[in-house]
């Protein structure tokens, strides 16, 4: 039995660390394994500067739509609390 988070929210240590391989794509393969969504917010998005692959990886989870990057203004008052 597969069993998947519904909604997580990622910070720059695991997208910097699984994201360092232009060989093997950790990040890009790894997440949407895990999660039905995952979430980003645009301040540790814009922390993630190298290594360029983790970056690039990022990128295509956007552009695929697994990756959402958020902000402050677009969470409950609930989802807040658990930052």
């Amino acid at each position: 039995m597969k069993m998947m988070i519904k909604k997580m929210i990622v910070d720059a240590d695991v997208c910097i660390k699984l994201g360092q391989s232009d060989t093997y794509l950790f990040l890009q393969q790894l997440l949407p394994r895990l999660s039905e969504k995952v979430v980003i917010h645009q301040y540790t998005y814009n922390e993630v500067l190298i290594p360029a692959s983790a970056r690039k990886q990022l990128n295509s989870l956007t552009s695929d739509g697994t990756l959402e990057i958020i902000d402050s203004s677009s969470l409950s008052i609930d989802e807040k609390a658990t930052i």
